[in-house]
């Protein structure tokens, strides 16, 4: 459910930036007819389908991309949540991939993307891992763990606290 939001956010990220609208206000509207929505017509796949791809007033055709970025972003977030086991680490993850979205999206609309949608989805992201890295919690779940994860576990916290991947009492760990 959090990926079909954090797709519906990312169309409208899609279409504002560009065009130097803000992201917050107005609320979403047709593009055609500049009507604002009700908040059962921003429902993320749902109003698509139940108004069958059309705005309820001018019946203008609403793009396929809108929902195909919503289930797209929604099987993402899935995807990254299963490989991560469920752990913190999807946080980051889930958010460099939104970031990733976004930038490909504007640049296929053929509008230049930001470097500021690239520079902030990137710094959050890597806020975010410093502060698990930080607050002392396993980068992957306690469920399933073997002696790669536990690799894998030390030298993402080396990536988290140093920045380099370099254990900076042993060099390099395989």
């Amino acid at each position: 459910m959090i990926g079909l939001l954090v797709g519906s956010f990312l169309n409208v990220v899609v279409y504002r930036i560009p065009r130097g609208l803000s992201v917050s206000k107005p609320r979403s509207f047709c593009p055609t007819c500049q009507r604002q929505l009700a908040w059962w017509e921003n429902v993320p796949l749902v109003s698509w389908v139940a108004l069958r791809g059309r705005c309820r007033t001018c019946r203008e055709a609403i793009s396929i991309r809108y929902p195909l970025v919503e289930a797209g972003t929604a099987g993402a977030f899935v995807l990254i949540a299963w490989a991560r086991h469920g752990s913190l680490m999807t946080i980051p993850y889930c958010l460099l991939v939104a970031t990733i979205i976004t930038i490909l999206l504007i640049d296929a609309g053929e509008l230049r993307s930001p470097l500021l949608v690239a520079a902030l989805g990137t710094a959050i992201a890597d806020l975010v891992l410093v502060i698990i890295a930080a607050a002392g919690r396993p980068l992957v779940s306690a469920g399933r763990r073997s002696s790669r994860d536990t690799r894998r576990n030390r030298r993402l916290q080396c990536v988290a606290t140093n920045g380099s991947g370099v254990r900076l009492s042993g060099g390099f760990r395989p």
